[in-house]
């Protein structure tokens, strides 16, 4: 399982640091695993929303298995491809 930025800075501090540096700021830490957890679903949620709005269809083409167009482009896309799309269009 992947370790997320707080959970690697954490780590960092307690293998380099006192304990206590981390009981100090355990509120803080706290508040950005919640912040951290936040945004974790804001993107899924986000890239929904925008396959909804640009109407993403999916269909079974027998050659390339799973494949998805979108209104706005009329071309076929894998999910890859689409999250690539909407990566650029939000600036990530």
């Amino acid at each position: 399982m992947k370790q997320t930025a707080i959970q690697w800075l954490v780590n960092e501090i307690q293998t380099k640091y006192d304990k206590s540096f981390i009981e100090f700021y355990g509120a803080e830490i706290e508040q950005a695993k919640e912040i951290e957890k936040e945004q974790q679903d804001d993107f899924p949620i986000g890239f929904a929303e925008w396959c909804v709005i640009r109407k993403v269809h999916f269909f079974d083409d027998t050659e390339q298995g799973m494949v998805f167009t979108v209104d706005l482009y009329k071309c076929k896309y894998t999910t890859k491809e689409l999250l690539q799309i909407y990566k650029i269009e939000k600036g990530l």
